[in-house]
């Protein structure tokens, strides 16, 4: 999947309007590239991953790729089952200033990165000390279309080879919205919304300083911050009616395409030559 970027030196040095292209989306969030007018430019993307991989289902279930759409959308639920362990541990430790709590929890997650069953109790344990309550069990979140749960619907899907048809991708879609617009509501309301905030802002502005630590050359490049317009992204405001966004046709990474064009800026696919080069890094 590519996203739009645009060049933030194109309209200050050449006196044009900004210049845009797209790029690979990757596993760092931190986006270094050059424009067609080899200006360097450093993005820190500030959506978080769950909030991507929920996007990319979507454009996967507009597409009609429907067992593509149920992998991503538990991906993403995974994902946000560890952005929550993220958000509530960062709480309890925000006034601690004797250590950095991003390196420390690295240190920490290596430990069940690659377990989904440990990183689910952790999120329980996490939910119960934080909330004195359970969160709801996704066992205990029923499809009607498939007669089971999430879990075993998602199983016979990954493992068992089940095709998804369009009824059943999107009930299960619909349903892990739910249950994270549920659990983003509790965060909200138990944390405030300040809290979950302030862990993002933190956390960028730890990125933003390891990647400058390891990478000094680029102190020439123009950096800035971006956050694509998606249906998580919408949470910390108002979550939109998933049927009426999923049916729009639209996603995060058509946004930027069509505010260009309702700017009569001109915008030329990755198809043409508004490739942007990536830079490599540390």
């Amino acid at each position: 999947m590519r996203i739009p970027m645009s060049c933030m030196k194109c309209p200050f040095e050449l006196n044009t309007v900004i210049s845009l292209g797209e790029i690979e989306l990757n596993d760092s969030r931190i986006y270094s590239y050059k424009c067609t007018n080899d200006h360097l430019n450093i993005m820190f993307l500030q959506n978080q991953k769950y909030d991507i991989l929920f996007e990319l289902a979507i454009k996967a279930f507009q597409d009609g790729y429907y067992n593509q759409a149920v992998f991503s959308f538990m991906a993403s639920l995974e994902r946000f089952h560890e952005f929550c362990i993220r958000v509530m541990m960062f709480d309890k430790h925000k006034d601690n200033q004797q250590s950095n709590f991003f390196e420390s929890f690295e240190k920490m997650w290596k430990m069940v990165k690659k377990q989904s069953e440990r990183q689910y109790g952790m999120f329980i344990s996490m939910y119960f000390s934080s909330f004195g309550k359970m969160p709801k069990e996704t066992v205990n979140i029923k499809m009607s279309s498939a007669k089971k749960n999430i879990i075993n619907y998602r199983n016979d899907v990954i493992h068992n080879g089940l095709f998804s048809n369009h009824e059943e991708a999107f009930e299960f879609g619909e349903l892990v919205a739910n249950y994270m617009k549920e659990t983003v509501n509790v965060l909200r309301t138990e944390l405030t919304n300040e809290s979950i905030v302030d862990f993002g802002a933190k956390e960028q502005e730890n990125i933003k300083l390891d990647f400058y630590e390891k990478n000094q050359n680029y102190s020439e490049g123009l950096s800035s911050t971006q956050t694509l317009s998606s249906y998580m992204s919408l949470a910390l405001t108002e979550f939109p009616q998933f049927q009426s966004y999923l049916m729009s046709g639209e996603t995060a990474f058509d946004q930027f395409r069509l505010i260009m064009q309702q700017e009569g800026l001109e915008y030329k696919s990755s198809k043409e030559e508004k490739d942007y080069k990536i830079i490599s890094m540390v």
